[in-house]
């Protein structure tokens, strides 16, 4: 799966979006908001596909172009690494 790193740089505050976006349980997304994690966005995506083994990039690539998240800039980096499409 895409290096998390893209996600702690861009994703940045939206991670709870994300979190939201793809089912995780608010009680996760409370204890990680309260734990200030480094990385909130890798914990996501770690259990994201921890919950859901057949997570893609593609998949992952439309939650961040959703108008909720549009976070355009890692969608396109990973467009420019695999086919999403």
């Amino acid at each position: 799966m895409f290096h998390t790193c893209y996600l702690l740089l861009y994703v940045g505050a939206h991670w709870v979006t994300l979190a939201q976006r793809v089912g995780l349980p608010q009680a996760a997304i409370d204890e990680w908001s309260a734990e200030k994690l480094l990385n909130p966005a890798g914990h996501v995506l770690d259990a994201w596909i921890e919950a859901c083994p057949s997570v893609t990039v593609r998949l992952l690539h439309r939650h961040l172009m959703s108008p909720a998240m549009r976070c355009t800039i890692v969608a396109k980096r990973l467009s420019d690494f695999y086919d999403v499409s």
